[in-house]
């Protein structure tokens, strides 16, 4: 799954010669984002050593995107694209799945799954 996300990246690099940094964050926005996002808060239990390699791909569409070498910190490109973390953004979507289910914002199927009581 992740695999292909290197093909985009690559895509990204080859592009980023001929737009500018907004157009850039939106193919990065509309073709890689959405795959680490996908079904996050099931899969986000991973061990450390593979949330490493899914964070690392991250890191590496933000040295792509800005110019930069490997040798800059990802923590300073990734708050200079106003982008989280794969585990934080994790995190925030978890809590907003939680907080539809508590308030009955959610799909029933989805609702069912929890015995919330308050």
């Amino acid at each position: 799954m992740f695999k292909d996300k290197s093909l985009h990246i690559n895509g990204l690099r080859q592009a980023r010669d001929y737009v500018d940094l907004d157009v850039l964050k939106t193919i990065y926005n509309a073709l890689i984002q959405p795959v680490f996002d996908y079904c996050d808060a099931v899969w986000g239990n991973l061990n450390k050593g593979l949330a490493s390699k899914i964070q690392k791909l991250q890191n590496r569409a933000a040295w792509v995107i800005t110019f930069q070498g490997y040798d800059t910190r990802s923590e300073d490109l990734l708050e200079f694209l106003n982008w989280d973390n794969l585990a934080l953004g994790r995190i925030k979507r978890l809590c907003l799945l939680m907080y539809d289910a508590i308030h009955k914002k959610s799909s029933a199927i989805f609702e069912r799954s929890f015995s919330i009581k308050l």
